[in-house]
């Protein structure tokens, strides 16, 4: 009874109190902590997963595309463009014969447009200008730095840089009205960067969306690159494409 009655008895009590106290506090802060770690945890990895998902629709979304787009290539060139030509062999008008000459060239244009034929031969600088070699009857195009020494770019992203600057040209001849574009290209180690500047009065988007641009956004995604677009009525519209290249390539 003695101890309970010496009066420092209350204050060691009470400091065992507050140890246990704070021992208790320390430990529902960790574990509080620890949840909180484990739920951001989960988030990121369903974030990833998500990523992931819709990455890989992205990717299946374009192969779909480039899959219907070889169809329609080998119908034309092995049905439509032989048909033409054993009507033009049948045929002795000379007018008629010239006629079903230009469907066939016109014909062959669009087959190769759809799914190029040296697309595993052609370098991206090469395949560009084969396209871009059908608008010089409309437009002056100007072509920069397209030269032989470009970095060597697998196949995948060659055909999405193709796609988006066929968007951006078919986009040009839609909408802009314009005279003269000017296309700069230019590959390195680290980088690839394309320019397509026109002289038009902008592609009239009125700050929407159009399947084109949509679909140039889907190839950047695929590329991992960044693009800008300036969109002026009284300067035309310039398109940058820009891709950091993988050292590990």
């Amino acid at each position: 009874m003695e101890n309970w009655q010496d009066p420092i008895t209350p204050f060691i009590w009470l400091g065992v109190g507050v140890l246990v106290l704070f021992t208790f506090v320390i430990f529902l802060l960790l574990f509080v902590r620890r949840y909180l770690k484990n739920m951001r945890r989960t988030e990121q990895e369903k974030a990833i997963m998500a990523l992931n998902h819709q990455k890989d629709l992205l990717a299946h979304s374009i192969a779909i595309q480039e899959k219907e787009r070889s169809r329609i290539a080998s119908d034309l060139h092995d049905d439509l463009i032989s048909q033409l030509h054993r009507i033009k062999l049948m045929n002795e008008n000379k007018e008629l014969n010239a006629m079903i000459g230009e469907s066939i060239h016109s014909a062959r244009r669009i087959s190769h447009d759809l799914s190029p034929p040296l697309l595993g031969q052609l370098g991206i600088h090469d395949l560009i200008m084969d396209f871009t070699e059908a608008f010089g009857k409309n437009f002056e195009i100007r072509l920069h730095h397209l030269d032989a020494t470009e970095r060597k770019l697998n196949k995948p992203d060659k055909l999405n840089i193709f796609r988006v600057y066929q968007e951006c040209l078919t986009n040009i001849t839609k909408h802009a009205k314009a005279s003269i574009i000017d296309v700069y290209l230019r590959t390195t180690d680290k980088f690839t960067i394309l320019s397509v500047k026109d002289n038009g009065v902008g592609i009239g988007m009125g700050g929407r969306k159009g399947l084109g641009l949509k679909n140039i956004e889907l190839r950047i995604q695929l590329l991992k690159g960044k693009y800008h677009l300036k969109n002026r009525k009284t300067s035309g519209s310039t398109f940058l494409l820009v891709i950091k290249r993988d050292e590990n390539e």
